[in-house]
């Protein structure tokens, strides 16, 4: 493969989320074939990696002073364009010079950054691809349809996170014959093998909770309307008032925490439903860990947001928990229903009971939870390591892009 691969990233660690997770991964693996030539984003970095990131430096002496005085924050703004600007610059000295082996990789084209470097790989002529993701189509498609459908009809390939992403997109730009790829998020089992995780223990004082002998009921999200924790919590209500053993921690920040926090409180259920906000993947691990069942209960909000996929199932998944998600966009092949977990028509009108009978079942069936749950890991780890999926990513794009 005589071509090197750049990843242009708006969405990309310290940001979390699926798609920052999904770049990361995707770059990561990329670079153990030794055909990544850098990371490109816009997020300012202070970690290092095994593989190059070209990012705006993190000023931090500065960072004291941003907020005292409008011209004082004006400066830290400029010196982040400024570093931005000359990142650009080197960049396309760098496709000048080399643009027959260069392909670029361009994830989260709707922010505004993007939209700009896209428009600098079309004026200097080089070959890229787009990472689709659900959400990101339907906004393209409603604020800027032209621009969206001129910049997918000239990518060299579009590469979906699931079916179900390139199935909305075919829906939406029925016209553009772009050539596609599905190119599943993954789980790095050696990574998730190599985090330490927290005893018991230390969990019960990080959550402030005693933890032990209980059925710990987990989510672990971005907190936006689609998840549908709301739904989780309402269905959950009953069943943890009359059960004292069971507690559900909700792991995670966004919009929506306030309006979660006030509907536990509503519901006088502040003892048992834990919402304890940000999160680092050693906290996250650990809670899967001790954790029996996994539910986001995605919703399709009419349209208007999309669940491209749903990592979180597979990690959930991977620590032995019983998943249960909506029945709508990627997470009915996060999902194998019946089989790994459970999939609910949550943009139905009794969603919530519906959730409620799913969750009683397994309570009251340890048994059936517990082979369910050994289904769930045997269904990631035949079909979402992310080595697999990169391999056979590679493959397709030697095969029919690079040769």
């Amino acid at each position: 493969m005589s071509k090197t691969i750049t990843i242009l990233a708006t969405d990309f660690k310290p940001m979390r989320g699926g798609v920052a997770e999904y770049t990361f991964q995707l770059a990561e693996k990329l670079n153990e074939k030794g055909i990544l030539e850098q990371v490109l984003t816009s997020n300012i970095q202070n970690d290092s990696y095994l593989f190059k990131v070209s990012a705006p430096q993190d000023f931090s002496w500065i960072k004291p002073f941003q907020n005292k005085g409008l011209l004082k924050r004006k400066f830290y703004s400029l010196l982040y364009i400024c570093q931005l600007r000359w990142l650009e610059l080197q960049q396309i000295w760098f496709w000048l010079r080399h643009r027959q082996q260069t392909f670029v990789i361009v994830n989260w084209t709707i922010s505004p950054i993007s939209k700009r470097w896209i428009s600098l790989l079309q004026f200097f002529h080089v070959q890229y691809a787009i990472i689709l993701h659900g959400k990101d189509i339907i906004v393209a498609s409603k604020d800027d349809f032209h621009w969206f459908a001129d910049i997918s009809a000239k990518a060299k390939l579009l590469i979906f996170n699931s079916q179900a992403t390139a199935t909305l997109f075919k829906t939406l730009q029925s016209s553009i014959k772009t050539p596609h790829y599905i190119l599943y998020p993954g789980i790095d089992v050696n990574y998730l093998q190599e985090t330490t995780l927290y005893p018991i223990e230390d969990l019960e004082q990080i959550f402030h909770s005693n933890l032990r002998g209980k059925i710990v009921i987990s989510s672990i999200c971005r907190l936006v309307k689609r998840k549908g924790i709301d739904l989780a919590i309402k269905s959950l209500e009953p069943i943890i008032k009359k059960n004292q053993d069971i507690i559900y921690i909700i792991m995670g920040d966004g919009e929506e925490f306030p309006s979660l926090k006030s509907l536990i409180s509503s519901l006088k259920l502040d003892k048992q439903v834990l919402l304890v906000g940000e999160f680092d993947d050693r906290e996250k691990f650990s809670l899967l860990n001790i954790s029996s069942i996994f539910i986001m209960p995605n919703q399709y909000q009419n349209g208007n947001d999309f669940e491209g996929f749903g990592i979180s199932f597979l990690e959930a998944a991977y620590f032995e928990n019983v998943v249960i998600g909506g029945r709508n966009g990627g997470v009915t092949e996060a999902i194998k229903d019946g089989h790994s977990g459970f999939l609910i028509d949550t943009d139905s009108e009794n969603s919530v009971e519906t959730l409620r009978e799913v969750i009683n079942i397994l309570i009251e069936n340890p048994k059936q939870m517990t082979q369910m749950a050994n289904l769930g890991y045997q269904y990631v780890i035949e079909n979402f390591q992310s080595n697999h999926t990169v391999d056979m990513f590679l493959q397709y794009i030697k095969n029919y892009l690079f040769e």
